[in-house]
Parts: structure tokens; sequence; C-alpha cells
């Protein structure tokens, strides 16, 4: 699960515990999120640095990582206390990710083009990735430690030996590519700008092409029972497995999680 800013004065320690998932239905390293309830919550003193937080994620109940602008912090005690970690390039960090409890990724970029660091020691230390692109990232995700994905202005690449090489997945395509998730290791999802979208089902060996019956531009996907939602504008849900059904979300939301079918 993708998320957005949280408080820098306090966390949710219930929240913490689960974030590392990208989707309900995703493999997650830490997995209570069917515990979870708003009885469950409670707020806790924490002291993490103030900043702009764009995303975290836990490989266990108590360690975790978040991302920021320049910065990666680190938990060990479930979000009280949190050290900084250099990371080897300045940039502005997007999105983290960890596929097992020793191996992670993080996305971003600066003014010298798009930024990939990956860790195999479990977050304690991270080098940066040499990528064929010169565009910002709009997503990835990685289905396991070797084969991810990335996604952005006119591309579409996929890597299975762990972000050393790259290769094209849609070669020659002049769109923008937004967000690509996976339900399992071989179901998953890429949603584009002008209202088409990719699926595959054999782990993005090869995907197909749909389009919405309109040419808004899809953004960030969830996974929820048999429902495969994308936004579709600030207020939007687009079901993209049943016949394209709309639902609306409050319009100042930026982020979901979906805890069930029916629960966000």
């Amino acid at each position: 699960m993708k998320i957005g800013f949280f408080r820098t004065s306090y966390l949710v320690l219930g929240l913490l515990s689960f974030l590392s998932c990208r989707k309900q239905d995703a493999t997650p390293v830490v997995d209570n999120i069917r515990d979870l309830s708003l009885d469950s919550l409670k707020v806790i003193t924490s002291n993490i640095p103030t900043a702009f937080y764009t995303d975290l994620a836990f490989i266990n109940p108590t360690t975790g990582f978040a991302v920021t602008d320049g910065s990666i912090v680190k938990t060990t005690d479930g979000g009280h206390s949190w050290t900084s970690i250099m990371p080897p390039v300045n940039a502005g960090f997007r999105e983290i990710q960890f596929t097992d409890f020793r191996t992670g990724y993080i996305v971003g970029g600066n003014s010298l083009g798009p930024v990939l660091l990956k860790t195999t020691d479990g977050g304690d230390s991270w080098i940066r990735k040499n990528l064929p692109l010169t565009g910002s990232i709009n997503g990835f995700y990685f289905v396991d430690n070797n084969k991810g994905f990335l996604t952005g202005e006119n591309f579409f690449i996929k890597t299975t030996d762990g972000g050393e090489t790259w290769v094209n997945v849609k070669p020659g395509a002049a769109r923008v590519y937004n967000d690509v998730e996976f339900k399992n290791s071989l179901e998953g999802t890429v949603t584009a700008s002008d209202g088409v979208y990719f699926t595959t089902k054999d782990g993005g060996a090869t995907w197909d092409s749909l389009k919405t019956p309109d040419s808004s531009p899809l953004f960030d996907i969830y996974y929820t029972g048999s429902k495969v939602l994308a936004v579709k504008s600030s207020d939007t849900l687009v079901d993209l497995a049943n016949h394209y059904a709309v639902t609306k979300k409050p319009f100042a939301v930026n982020k979901l999680l979906f805890t069930n079918t029916n629960k966000s």
C-alpha cells in the first residue's frame, strides 16, 4: 500500500504495525490488517524528525522505515524512537517497499534524474542502482527480490535481476504510465493517462491493453476482494474488474487502505 505523510509529533501505533503492505490482497511483510479496528489504535509519542514523509514500510512489528526529501529514518521499537540513515544520494524519496526482511527498494528523484536505491541487509545500508531513464518515476512495484517494474512518462520497464538491468515492457508507446500494483505474484495492473490500463495474469510476462469508456487518466490502484479500483479523479474511483462501476470518494482524501471489500 502507498500512503501519504503522517504527523511527525505523534504516530498511530496500530497503523504503523501494518503499513508495510502494498495492497490488502498482496503478500505483506507484516500482515495483521484483519486485526485492525479503531479501538485498537493508540497515539504514541515519537521523536521522528519533523518532515513531510511520503511513505513508510515495516519489516516486522517493531522495525520500520520512513522516507522523505533526502532522508531515510528507521525505528526498531514500533515508532517510538527514530534514527537517520545516510542515503548514498540526496534525492526526494517517494516510495519504499520491502520484498522480504532483508531486501528493499526506494524510488525518488532529483535534478539529475530518477533514483532507485536497494538494500540487502534489512535497511542498514542502501546502494544506488543505475536506471536507463531521464523522466520521473510515477510508480514502482517489486513482485519479489528480483522482479520489479517502474512506470513514468513514456516508459514502462522491467527488471528480473534486482535492478541490475532493465527492458522495455511496452517499447515505443508514447503515453504516461502511472501506478503499477500486483494483487499477488501473478495478477497485476498498470494505469495510464489516457483511460488505458494494462493487466497481467502471468506475473508480468505478458500484458493485455484495455480501455475505460472515456479517456480520463487513471492513477492509484487498490485491490480489495474481487474489485480492482483505480483513482479516476480527485473524488472518483472506477472498478476496472466490474464493468467500470464508479464510486465516489471524499475529495480531500489522497490515499486509501481497504481492510476488507467494504471497509476503507
